[in-house]
């Protein structure tokens, strides 16, 4: 060879060379981190999600959350003292055991995703400091130990506001902490029912959870199979004892929600969680016998919905189609 295609081929593996190098660098997790909203009021949660997402085209060793949160740029974490958000448990070896071949990781394919939700209110004292956090905050996830990371923090921004109009009355009436006692819940929604507090409680009380539900789940209780009566923050006085909370019947529950709902969606049908709220008022109207109304929200949802309510909508509405619990359209 001589000595120009010498150089030819040296210079093209000097020019290949660091193309390879960031592609074998960016095989791995790809961390993701956001808030629910952008603006908040003082004592409101501030829900906000991690996800990590294997982005290469390759299986990766499967991975959880072994970082902390860090607040306004402190030195010291959020809850410097709490576990990981994730904490893996590791038993200790029986003093007899024999040593064992170390397992290999397991693998995850490409796409795969974990994800972690975070009340950043609690996690950082947002809540508990009341109204000295009014203003602008940014809170950073970092993750320094973990090699198989692309990026090892992430950062979101949001605005803590003083409450107004009958958020601040319900903050106000409550000594400043209305989702501080779930004793006066109740009380809460008799009172303030229109309240950015009063939408939370209900939330939490009837929806909270239900985009996550399995499918086989939800199917059972649409069929009735796995409804309990429970209670709920007792919304009428004749029921009321101390303002404490009321037993209800399964009928009753799904009663008590379907008015609830109503009130939240008309007084605050952009809220975060809204989407939810329809999707556990659509499998709501299917118990109390509105089918067409049930196949129609989960239509809505499934088309317009909030990306894991819509997902959530369409596989139910799939589900319930193939079981016969729908109706095709134009049957």
């Amino acid at each position: 060879m001589s000595r120009v295609v010498r150089f030819i081929v040296v210079g093209l593996m000097m020019i290949s060379a660091p193309g390879s190098m960031v592609w074998a660098q960016e095989q791995g997790w790809q961390l993701s981190f956001d808030v629910v909203a952008r603006r908040f009021i003082v004592k409101e949660p501030i829900w906000s999600t991690l996800t990590v997402t294997n982005t290469s085209n390759t299986a990766q060793p499967t991975r959880g959350f072994s970082g902390r949160f860090y607040l306004d740029d402190q030195e010291r974490a959020c809850r410097y003292d709490r576990a990981p958000v994730v904490e893996t448990v590791i038993d200790e070896p029986s003093r007899t055991a024999a040593k064992t071949t170390p397992v290999p990781p397991m693998l995850e394919p490409p796409g795969a995703t974990h994800v972690a939700r975070v009340d950043l209110g609690k996690e950082c004292n947002l809540v508990r400091r009341g109204e000295t956090v009014i203003g602008e905050h940014t809170v950073c996830y970092r993750d320094q130990e973990n090699a198989s990371l692309l990026s090892a923090s992430a950062c979101v921004s949001f605005v803590i506001e003083a409450p107004d109009g009958i958020d601040k009355e319900a903050y106000e009436a409550f000594d400043r902490n209305p989702l501080g006692d779930s004793e006066r819940w109740g009380e809460l929604l008799r009172r303030f029912s229109t309240s950015t507090y009063a939408a939370y409680v209900v939330w939490k009380q009837g929806a909270k959870g239900t985009a996550g539900t399995k499918v086989e789940n939800a199917l059972h209780y649409m069929a009735g199979n796995v409804r309990y009566g429970n209670s709920a923050p007792c919304d009428d006085e004749a029921r009321c004892d101390n303002n404490d909370w009321m037993a209800l019947s399964a009928d009753e529950i799904v009663t008590w929600e379907d008015r609830w709902f109503d009130v939240v969606l008309k007084n605050h049908p952009n809220i975060w969680f809204s989407d939810e709220v329809r999707l556990k008022l659509a499998l709501d109207h299917y118990l109390l016998g509105d089918k067409d109304g049930c196949a129609d929200s989960l239509e809505e949802l499934a088309d317009h919905g909030r990306p894991d309510v819509a997902t959530k909508a369409g596989d139910l509405l799939s589900a319930m189609k193939a079981k016969g619990m729908l109706e095709e359209k134009g049957k």
